[in-house]
């Protein structure tokens, strides 16, 4: 992740908004963010962190964290951070929170968004998980990109289960953790194995053998079938020729009672035609007559029913308008004096605004009075505080004219405390120089006690190893003669006459080896070798102790030579630092009489600015009591100001009055007004709604009324036109009856009454005359057919018995020889599933086995633990290149059995220690260069070409020297395109960075923010 570009305002002590601008300082690979003690420099980070994943290190959600960090003068908080991920795509977030205005101490739930900057635009982001955009989790994010004050050497100190999580979270290790993934897919597999188990349970029976006796049974059956099947053919010949016979005898039968029964239902269907033909001629001649006839007097009666309501109707109507005229005449007198009824009321209106309004004057003068008081007693107060700071500025002025110079003090100063430091050195670099010849001459020492020359001992130690490898050759040779040897002993003494040699296969042995026992021999050997063995490994455990030893003097020798130019080095510089005294009023060699004269002076400045403190803060009351008075009058005018307001409109509400006078009022109160107000109102409204009620219903009723009349007369009309059509009705069916032969309409009435269905009733007389006839020619045709021919009922019998038994047995061996057959495709098929299920079982037992295997290779996320120390231990020889670097070679870092850290120190002879035992200055060096490594790690397994991180305070545990090395590394990350943040109170230390910021809190405004 890369900086872009920060804006906060509300946030801690930033109370107005300030935006930090990145791209200069990123660009400059190495930049600080200085300022004094709270500051704020600390919260742009807290800024950043909140804004990316609303957590912060110093306060969590129990904290009231978004009241805690917001300005206690500000009523809103804003942060929007613009960054580069590690896609190298630029995103923005923005969040924001609001104070209560009626609850001080409650925030509202802040409001996220994250933006992507894409076609020249920004684009709301559909989620607001940062851990998708910048790739780390809030805890590792603060571990490798922004590391908080306090928490440098936390990755240093974390346990070896919560390292590797980090490493899992960080590399996404995870891919590795295939434990759930085998164990699901062992579980699988297994699932399928018991399955498939299972299922081979039910093909037990099934084999080979079955399947042959099955086919052999079922040859034999087909052979019988088909013998069964010639003589049932014989026997059915026969029997269907009979059963044809007895099938027309036995139809001849049934037809013929069938005509007789047809015969006997002609005459009644004869009657019905009859009756059918009467029905229709009736219903074509009168049915339409008789409908219209009663459609006519129906209607009439409906239309007579119709006209009685509408009359009775219109007549309700009448009254109504009638009584509603006379409501409406009764209040009219009253409703033409409404409008000065209406008069009065706004009067009242003015009246009781007035008497409000005089009541408040009455109130503002009391304010007035008070007003003029407390103006007095400011003034007062400011003209004593007055004279106190006249005679303040005077003890000032007298204290200041016994001031010494203070830039001369600073640089005699700077020049003691510089002289003093580089004897402090001095003395320091000399004793490292001495320590360093004491630990080589003790380690020479050593190796002389042993009787090691370190400069021919290489050469020695490669020719007692040559000698013993040429005694390992020749042994090892003499070895293998004698071990040929004694296997050829063991074949002679197993050859017999008869049995084949193994060797040459002859079956017969005429001259077999006589061979000496050798067991004993190659014993011996055995132990030369061993022996042999043992002493190269003392050698080679008595090299590595000496090239131990070497290389600690090597190192040893190069930290001493550093050392003594180093020790140069500052002898050099003492020489000239004292070269540079110019002070005729001060001894360099007496700094006890400068530190007496800076000490009076500094009493002297703590009284000048005890004084001065105390006459800001008089001018400070000064200006609160100046300020108080101005608000008093202020305050004052106001008051007069809306005095006379109120009586201007106390006129102007006097004067609108039209009906009443304000004096007939004036001695009431304000309620007493306003409530002869409403009552009056409401009288009038009562009147205004009852007319207006009345003058709409009247106006409602007269065209109700007229639409009934009109109504009325339709309806006489209509009644009149039905008895017309009822009279024509009647003389057309007395015309019909003359025609007809029915003595009157009741008669037709009767007929009609019948609802006869003509067309299917001459249907069915149409189908029994078909019948009829088609029935009679079918009996002639079959009487024909049986004339000359005769049928035995007995041979029939005995016929039909005959087939019946040899159906039965056709039938039974039918179903034997289909049952059989259907046994053996099945016995077939079954056999075939089985061989395949066994296949598959087999490659189900395999993977089985397999993934077995793999599951204990994965258990208990063995194999994750195995990648996270690789890349702990690359993260570890990363972190050493710099390490080193820092502490001269002195210390390295390294990882234990267990996966913790513990560090090598090369001044103890290379023993191991635990890193809690380093000191502040030393932890954080190894901090930096794990941070440092742990970075570059992160960066490439991005697309990113640059990295990023934050280093909150940590150099005050370091002396002049490790602050340089740090520099120079700091300063050589840009080469690395790796950029560097610096926070810390440090003054001294802006210089040696090429581009800064500079935090001053102010006391009216916050925290505010400038470029250096």
């Amino acid at each position: 992740m890369i900086p872009k570009q920060l804006t906060i305002e509300g946030i801690y002590s930033y109370q107005e908004r300030q935006t930090i601008d990145f791209t200069e300082l990123t660009d400059a690979g190495l930049f600080g963010i200085f300022g004094a003690t709270g500051s704020g420099k600390s919260s742009i980070l807290e800024a950043i962190s909140y804004a990316l994943y609303g957590q912060t290190e110093r306060l969590n959600s129990r904290d009231k964290r978004t009241y805690n960090m917001m300005n206690l003068k500000s009523d809103r908080a804003y942060i929007a951070f613009d960054f580069y991920n590690y896609e190298n795509e630029l995103y923005r977030v923005t969040r924001e929170f609001k104070r209560n205005t009626k609850n001080f101490e409650q925030i509202y739930t802040p409001d996220v968004t994250f933006y992507k900057f894409r076609n020249d635009t920004w684009t709301p982001v559909e989620h607001t998980n940062a851990q998708k955009i910048v790739g780390l989790s809030y805890d590792n994010f603060k571990r490798t990109i922004i590391i908080p004050q306090g928490q440098f050497r936390e990755f240093l100190e974390l346990t070896s289960t919560e390292r590797t999580r980090m490493l899992k979270d960080i590399f996404q290790l995870q891919r590795y953790d295939l434990q759930d993934r085998v164990s699901r897919l062992r579980k699988e597999n297994q699932s399928n194995l018991d399955k498939l188990t299972g299922n081979l349970q039910g093909f037990e029976d099934v084999t080979g053998e079955k399947i042959k006796t099955k086919e052999k049974e079922f040859e034999e059956a087909d052979s019988h079938l088909k013998r069964l099947k010639k003589e049932h053919q014989t026997v059915d010949k026969k029997f269907q020729q009979l059963k044809s016979l007895k099938s027309d005898f036995d139809e001849l039968k049934k037809k013929t009672s069938r005509f007789e029964e047809l015969g006997k239902q002609q005459i009644d269907i004869k009657r019905t035609e009859k009756k059918v033909n009467n029905y229709e001629r009736l219903y074509k001649a009168f049915h339409n007559l008789l409908a219209d006839r009663k459609r006519y007097k129906t209607t009439l009666g409906q239309k007579q029913e119709q006209h009685k309501e509408t009359k009775e109707k219109l007549e309700e109507l009448k009254d109504d308008l009638a009584k509603k005229g006379s409501a409406l005449e009764k209040i009219g007198p009253y409703f033409e004096k409404l409008t000065q009824k209406r008069a009065e009321e706004d009067d009242l209106g003015f009246i009781t605004t007035t008497l409000g309004l005089l009541k408040e004057i009455k109130g503002l003068k009391k304010r007035g009075l008070n007003g003029e008081q407390k103006i007095k007693e400011a003034k007062s107060k400011v003209e004593g505080i007055q004279s106190n700071i006249n005679s303040l500025e005077k003890e000032i002025s007298g204290l200041k004219s016994r001031r010494l110079d203070a830039k001369l003090l600073r640089e005699v100063g700077e020049w003691f405390s510089k002289i003093e430091n580089l004897k402090e050195n001095y003395q320091k670099q000399n004793k490292k120089v001495t320590g360093k010849k004491s630990k080589i001459q003790s380690l020479l020492q050593e190796l002389e006690e042993n009787n090691i020359d370190v400069d021919t001992f290489q050469e020695e130690h490669q020719a007692k190893v040559e000698e013993l490898d040429i005694r390992k050759k020749k042994l090892t040779e003499k070895k293998e003669r004698l071990k040929v040897q004694q296997k050829l002993a063991e074949h002679a003494h197993s050859l017999h006459d008869g049995k084949a040699c193994p060797l040459c296969g002859s079956l017969e042995h005429p001259d077999i080896l006589e061979a000496k026992d050798v067991t004993s021999e190659l014993q011996k050997i055995t132990e030369h070798l061993d022996n042999i063995e043992t002493q190269k490994k003392i050698l080679g455990e008595k090299r590595s102790e000496v090239d131990k030893k070497r290389e600690q003097k090597r190192m040893l020798d190069g930290n001493l030579k550093s050392e003594k130019e180093q020790l140069q080095a500052i002898d050099k510089e003492l020489e000239e630092h004292r070269s540079i005294f110019k002070w005729d009023d001060f001894d360099p060699e007496k700094p006890e009489e400068f530190k007496a004269k800076q000490t009076q002076s500094e009493k002297l400045e703590k009284q000048i600015e005890k004084k001065e403190n105390r006459l800001d803060k008089l001018r400070e009351t000064e200006k609160k009591e100046e300020k108080n008075a101005e608000k008093y009058q202020t305050k004052l005018n106001k008051i007069e100001k809306a005095k006379h307001g109120k009586q201007a409109q106390v006129d102007a509400n006097k004067a609108n009055l039209k009906r009443l006078e304000f004096n007939d009022y004036c001695k009431k109160n304000k309620e007493e007004v306003e409530q002869l107000q409403k009552k009056l109102k409401k009288q009038n409204d009562k009147i205004e709604k009852r007319h207006q009620r009345l003058t709409k219903a009247i106006h409602d009723l007269k065209p109700k009324v007229a639409s009934r009349k009109s109504t009325l007369e339709s309806y006489e009309e209509q009644i009149e036109e039905l008895n017309n059509d009822i009279s024509s009705v009647r003389k057309q069916i007395e015309k019909k009856l003359e025609d007809e032969p029915v003595s009157d309409v009741e008669e037709v009435k009767q007929v009609l009454s019948q609802n006869i269905d003509v067309k299917k009733e001459r249907k069915k007389i149409e189908e029994f005359n078909q019948n009829y006839k088609t029935l009679k020619s079918k009996i002639k045709d079959l009487k024909d057919k049986l004339a000359e021919g005769s049928f035995s009922e007995k041979l029939f019998q005995e016929t039909e018995k005959k087939w019946e038994a040899s159906k039965e047995k056709l039938d039974k061996k039918n179903e034997q020889v289909t049952k059989l057959k259907g046994q053996i495709e099945r016995l077939q098929e079954d056999f075939k599933k089985k061989k395949k299920l066994q296949k598959k079982q087999e490659k189900l037992q395999k993977r089985a086995d397999n993934l077995k295997t793999m599951f204990n290779l994965f258990k208990g996320s063995g194999f994750v633990e195995y990648v996270s120390s690789i890349y702990l231990s690359q993260l570890c020889d990363r972190a050493n290149e710099r390490f080193n670097q820092m502490t001269r070679n002195q210390l390295s870092l390294q990882l234990s059995e267990d996966n913790e850290f513990e560090i090598i120190d090369y001044l103890n002879e290379g023993r191991s220690r635990n890193v809690k035992t380093l000191s502040g200055g030393q932890s954080f060096q190894v901090s930096l260069s794990l941070a440092l490594a742990l970075a570059e790690s992160v960066q490439s397994n991005t697309k990113a070409d640059k990295n990023f991180f934050f280093i909150d305070e940590g150099f005050g545990t370091q002396d002049s020297d490790s602050v340089n090395i740090i520099f120079e590394t700091l300063l050589n990350l840009n080469k690395e395109n790796k950029i560097v943040g610096v926070i810390s109170h440090v003054e001294e230390l802006k210089d040696r960075i090429p581009q800064s910021l500079t935090i001053t809190k102010d006391e009216e405004k916050g925290s505010l923010l400038s470029s250096n």
